[in-house]
């Protein structure tokens, strides 16, 4: 049997295809007639960017805090590693290594993680310390080197001998001032040294004066056989020299030769027997000698 499904003709094929390019367009024309869509609301995104801005900041405070020692932990660590140091430190001094210990802890007192350690406050005082015994130091040797140059000053112009006693004085003021320190033993050595130059001196000064004085009290008391008086002169001369052994040792010879003489003196007065009124009259000249105990003991 022949096939009666008859084929569209060519007019309906085209008649079919405009029909289908019509209905597209259609659509399209009221895709553009329909309104846009309403915006999102943004509330969700403002606490979406809320929430991860508190987020933060609690990250950053909590590292802030970790920093600055708020930490258990971190202030631990920190106080241990600044107490080492202190220790440290303090050993560098004893062995006289003053400006190594400043440098230990010096570094971690400048540093701010270490404001709020137990032990930064007597780390700063020790380091005050410290820089103030390095200043005294200086001082003791700049007064040292002083007094030496000035010293030699003396040797050139040959006055180091009349100077002598000047410079002792400030010598052992400086001493005094700058125990234990670098300058110490120097000033004690040039000590030694003033010393025997003043006592050069001091003998020379007293000698010519003892000469002196000798030739007054013989002339005024002992050619008078005022022996008390003579006694007298003498302990007062000694006093002007007191500190000098040298002159003490003359003295006491002169008044042993005194207190004999008025001794044999006194005895051949009392020999005499001259009587009570006499030899009260004579006690004044024998006063501070054997002399006075004779006529005492005559008088009882």
């Amino acid at each position: 049997m022949a096939n009666t499904r008859k084929r569209p003709t060519t007019r309906q094929q085209a008649v079919v295809r405009p029909g289908t390019g019509r209905h597209k367009q259609r659509e399209e024309e009221e895709d553009d007639r329909r309104p846009p869509p309403p915006p999102k609301d943004p509330t969700m995104l403002y606490v979406g960017i809320g929430v991860g801005a508190l987020a933060l900041i609690g990250i950053l405070v909590a590292l802030m805090s970790s920093g600055e020692g708020g930490g258990t932990g971190s202030r631990k660590g920190l106080d241990t590693k600044l107490g080492k140091a202190y220790t440290n430190a303090q050993e560098e001094a004893r062995a006289g290594r003053k400006h190594e210990a400043i440098a230990i802890l010096e570094q971690l007192i400048n540093d701010k993680a270490y404001a709020k350690c137990s032990q930064i406050d007597a780390a700063r005082s020790y380091v005050n310390s410290l820089k103030s015994d390095l200043s005294r130091d200086r001082d003791s040797v700049d007064k040292l080197n002083d007094l030496q140059r000035r010293v030699e000053e003396a040797k050139k112009a040959q006055t180091v001998m009349q100077k002598a006693g000047t410079f002792l004085t400030e010598c052992n003021a400086l001493i005094a001032q700058f125990t234990n320190t670098p300058g110490s033993q120097g000033l004690r050595d040039l000590r030694s040294d003033l010393e025997r130059w003043s006592g050069t001196q001091s003998q020379d000064n007293w000698m010519n004066d003892y000469n002196r004085n000798k030739g007054r009290i013989q002339a005024e008391c002992l050619n008078k056989k005022e022996y008390g008086k003579a006694v007298r002169e003498w302990m007062a001369f000694q006093q002007t020299y007191a500190k000098d052994e040298g002159l003490r040792a003359k003295i006491d010879s002169e008044l042993m030769i005194i207190n004999n003489s008025a001794k044999e003196d006194a005895e051949k007065l009392v020999a005499t027997n001259p009587g009570r009124p006499a030899l009260e009259q004579e006690m004044d000249r024998f006063n501070g000698t054997d002399g006075a105990k004779i006529i005492k003991a005559a008088l009882k």
